[in-house]
Formats: structure tokens, C-alpha cells, sequence
């Protein structure tokens, strides 16, 4: 599912969070990549989904969840819960995955802002954005 081929995209958010939907409205103006989005809330994911999804962002399991999320800390940072436990829980209930994601050629990573996707080390017409730029 996070295979991509050149100048692909692949873009992870909640339809029913503001801030995943400004980002992918950032997202859609990188168009010199081909988009494709996943909304978790109506695409179902599998465990191995979850697992490949934290391989390519480099991250255990656990970094998968948001901590934001209003049962998190009831129900997740206080438990001990394998790897296997916490993919049924992304699996039953995926408003549990910190979003937005964004996948690309180089990797992945989690977007904290929506005006991240500025910041993403991709070629855009022959010009490389520094991350470490700020705008």
C-alpha cells in the first residue's frame, strides 16, 4: 500500500479533523506530484498497514497513536499493550492514528502543521526546499 513510484505522493489524514483537511489542501498545490490520499476514516486499514505505515516513518507502534486523542491517556499511556495489541486497537478504531501523513519517495513523516508540506526536502520544479528554512 506505501510503494510509490516517482514524483507519487501518498497523503494519510482524517476527514473529520480541520487542521488534516488544511493540510491536504497544502498538500494538493505540490503539483508537480501525483496525490493520492488516504482518508483513514473511510478507508479501512489492516495491522500490516499500521506496521509497514510505522516501518516507513521509522517509529515503533506506539508513536503511531496521537496523543492528543481525547482516550489516550485513559486507555493507552498508562498500559502496557505488544506491538500486536496496539494494531488492533489502530485497526478497530483508526481516529487513534496521529494524522497527517505524508509518504513520499524519500520516506515519511507526520505533519505537525498544515504548512509543512512546504517544508519537505521534494524537487518542485528543480528547486529543493531547506527544512530548515523559516517561512
Amino acid at each position: 500500500m506505501f510503494d510509490l513510484g516517482h514524483q507519487e505522493i501518498k497523503f494519510l489524514y482524517h476527514s473529520d479533523d480541520l487542521k488534516d483537511r488544511e493540510a491536504f489542501g497544502y498538500a494538493t498545490a505540490l503539483d508537480q506530484h501525483t496525490m493520492n490520499e488516504v482518508n483513514v476514516a473511510k478507508t479501512p486499514l489492516t495491522q500490516r498497514h499500521f506496521a509497514e505505515l510505522a516501518t516507513k516513518l521509522g517509529v515503533p507502534i506506539i508513536e503511531l497513536f496521537d496523543k492528543q486523542h481525547d482516550r489516550y491517556e485513559e486507555e493507552i499511556a498508562s498500559a502496557s499493550f505488544s506491538d500486536q495489541d496496539l494494531l488492533d486497537l489502530l485497526h478497530r478504531d483508526p481516529s487513534r492514528l496521529k494524522t497527517p501523513i505524508l509518504i513520499a519517495e524519500f520516506g515519511a513523516r507526520f505533519l505537525e502543521s498544515p504548512f509543512d508540506t512546504h517544508q519537505i526536502d521534494l524537487a518542485v520544479a528543480g528547486i529543493k526546499i531547506n527544512p530548515n528554512d523559516n517561512y
